[in-house]
């Protein structure tokens, strides 16, 4: 007998669906998007101020949704202070082919692109750290690298180790950006680990670790005495459909929290009632307008947590 495999990144279609769902509802883009206006952005005036092409390292793309709010941003700031006379290269390194092959489908459709070569490396940061560092010069090392919500799948302190000392130029900028603290993740973490349930991306700096959020990150660039900014931005999780049996999307929600398939099906109530525990413990009930429509929400308040080394 063939035994499903249930765990969530073994369908790489749901994963999308479930991933895309998540985005939705997590909220956590607007606040996202609003750092790279006010922080990143810039930042990125300023390489383009030095130079007229800057070299760009986007590392756990997935399939690329983060990526085109950068190029958006990148590319507006090369207009703004080159006009059109300005260029990016931006390389690519992620594991997954599907998504790769979705994200050069989707750049390939933009034409607002024109001026970025995109170059891909289909495989894990380790190995192309690898191949880089054979041939690296001043050349060829990068003007900004960002590492945005995976480092869960990225040990986070030796990929920020290496990043800084042989992948960034001299005042390049490193980016790291996922949660802070006070967030729906690093309550999560602890609850998995308690369960004793697998999360497949808590695996790189172990279940329980500060190195996966914003703590961890700041504390090591104090540690190394690196130039960096933090920023911070509370926003909300919506986990309203979480509380519908009957909603596709309330029940892709609770997958992604528990990184499983059909886990309203597959995990034991003990499990689920804990799980709805920790929603209710730290989520309040709120009246929201949508479209004129008012309508109660139940939200899950987080912080986004951003950080910007600088290679002095």
């Amino acid at each position: 007998m063939v035994v499903e495999d249930l765990t969530l990144l073994s369908d790489d279609a749901n994963y999308r669906d479930t991933l895309q769902t998540y985005l939705k509802y997590m909220e956590q883009l607007p606040p996202q998007k609003l750092w790279m206006k006010e922080e990143l952005g810039p930042r990125i005036a300023k390489l383009f101020e030095a130079k007229k092409e800057i070299r760009v390292l986007a590392v756990g793309t997935g399939t690329g949704e983060v990526d085109v709010d950068f190029l958006a941003e990148i590319t507006k700031r090369g207009r703004e202070v080159h006009g059109e006379d300005y260029s990016v290269v931006y390389q690519v390194v992620e594991p997954n082919p599907e998504s790769v092959e979705y994200f050069k489908g989707v750049v390939t459709k933009d034409d607002n692109l024109s001026k970025v070569t995109f170059q891909w490396f289909t495989g894990f940061f380790d190995p192309f750290c690898e191949e880089f560092k054979k041939t690296a010069s001043k050349d060829t090392r990068f003007d900004f690298a960002h590492y945005v919500r995976c480092t869960y799948h990225i040990d986070s302190v030796s990929a920020l180790q290496v990043t800084y000392e042989h992948l960034l130029r001299k005042n390049g900028v490193v980016a790291v950006v996922g949660e802070n603290e006070n967030a729906f993740w690093p309550r999560m973490m602890p609850f998995l680990a308690k369960h004793e349930m697998k999360h497949e991306c808590f695996t790189c700096s172990g279940p329980v670790s500060d190195a996966y959020f914003l703590p961890g990150w700041k504390k090591q660039a104090e540690t190394n005495g690196w130039k960096f900014d933090v920023w911070i931005k509370k926003y909300n999780f919506n986990i309203t459909l979480m509380y519908d049996p009957e909603s596709k999307p309330g029940n892709y929600l609770i997958d992604f929290a528990l990184h499983g398939k059909n886990c309203r099906q597959t995990i034991s109530k003990v499990v689920l009632d804990d799980f709805f525990e920790l929603l209710n413990a730290h989520s309040h009930e709120e009246e929201v307008e949508v479209e004129g429509v008012k309508e109660k929400r139940r939200h899950y308040p987080c912080e986004l947590g951003a950080i910007m080394i600088t290679k002095e």
